[in-house]
């Protein structure tokens, strides 16, 4: 899998989960669909995806799909930035 992701690190487990289950109540004006909400319980980070089929590694040596793969990524990681980034700075 591909993905573009909000990692969400601030060296404090307790504010990491505080920040995920803020962003995670806004979750309707983010409006992002096939979010993955990923608060991971065992570690001190979350983290916030959205996931494509492909894998880097394996389209190395077919351009095509290869560009497809990094465009897909710019592009969701530009949606992804610019629908979070006032939430975040609000945080």
């Amino acid at each position: 899998m591909f993905c573009v992701e909000l990692y969400i690190s601030t060296g404090d487990q307790a504010k990491n989960k505080q920040y995920f289950d803020e962003l995670k109540r806004l979750e309707a004006q983010i409006a992002i669909t096939n979010i993955s909400w990923e608060r991971l319980e065992e570690k001190k980070a979350s983290r916030i995806a959205l996931y494509t089929a492909g894998d880097i590694q394996e389209v190395m040596d077919d351009g095509i799909k290869r560009e497809k793969l990094l465009q897909w990524g710019a592009e969701t990681m530009k949606d992804f930035s610019d629908k979070l980034k006032t939430i975040v700075k609000r945080l």
